[in-house]
């Protein structure tokens, strides 16, 4: 068969219409844009024919209304939500995530001196709830910035030679990487992570407390990751109110190697858990 160029087409119809075709001599135009009957159409399209011509049927314009992308709202951008913080609750020995008023001019000094203050109120030494708060922060699978590689999570970073620099240091870095992702997430988990260390002592559980507390020393770099080593007393438990406290504060000396996110001691906080 050939069209109005002078060029053969072979066409593989069907048995219909190939006898339709040759009782009534129906005429057929390919590839010509003329209009072709619509029985030979549908018996074209049934058959499985020309791959150009029916992508040319598919992807033609269609008519009627335009095809448009539903509208969206609008959503406010991640530098137009209100600012949180750290406080302490009102009423409850705890701390929570609240929005931040517009009297707190430094959210990063006044939570670095609520926990101080918090810390302090309990029995026992304030750098032995500094150090179990590291111990439950510093992990690998902590959320940035404490997170991160297994071998170089972001808590290295702390190079402070004592206790009394991990406080700052965690709330620095906590609205630090706040102020970057602008998600309460990190808030959220410093903010769980200091009432668990404040529940863990409530409930007297002072084996896991002092587990705690080891393994903040040894991430803060304040002990050997590895080997045998005793408390030092200053950090000890205290059953009392009224027990004297020795306020003593020891320097370190940064003490890190290669692997220090392997073993069980590297096991930090897990928010889908809880161990009371």
């Amino acid at each position: 068969m050939s069209n109005r160029l002078g060029v053969m087409y072979k066409l593989h119809l069907p048995k219909t219409l190939r006898d339709n075709f040759v009782k009534n001599r129906t005429k057929i135009v390919i590839m010509t844009g003329t209009k072709r009957p619509d029985s030979a159409t549908n018996q074209l399209d049934e058959s499985g024919g020309s791959r150009s011509m029916r992508r040319r049927e598919q992807t033609g314009p269609r008519r009627g209304k335009p095809n448009r992308s539903p509208t969206r709202k609008p959503t406010a951008g991640a530098q137009d939500l209100e600012p949180f913080y750290i406080e302490k609750h009102d009423s409850e020995h705890r701390v929570v995530v609240s929005p931040q008023p517009a009297t707190v001019a430094d959210p990063i000094a006044d939570t670095t001196s609520t926990l101080q203050d918090i810390f302090s109120s309990l029995p026992g030494h304030p750098h032995r709830f500094a150090y179990a708060l590291a111990g439950l922060l510093f992990a690998p699978k902590s959320p940035a910035p404490f997170g991160g590689a297994r071998m170089t999570p972001g808590y290295v970073s702390f190079t402070g030679p004592d206790a009394a620099a991990l406080l700052p240091y965690i709330v620095q870095r906590t609205y630090a990487s706040y102020a970057t992702a602008r998600e309460r997430r990190v808030l959220d988990f410093v903010c769980r992570a200091v009432n668990r260390v404040l529940a863990l002592h409530a409930a007297g559980l002072k084996d896991q407390l002092d587990e705690r507390v080891m393994q903040g020393m040894r991430k803060a770099g304040h002990l050997p990751w590895t080997g045998a080593a005793l408390m030092p007393e200053h950090l000890r438990h205290l059953d009392t109110e009224g027990a004297e406290r020795t306020v003593t504060t020891m320097e370190f000396s940064v003490q890190r190697t290669a692997g220090i996110g392997s073993g069980d001691i590297d096991s930090g906080m897990d928010l889908s858990d809880d161990d009371l």
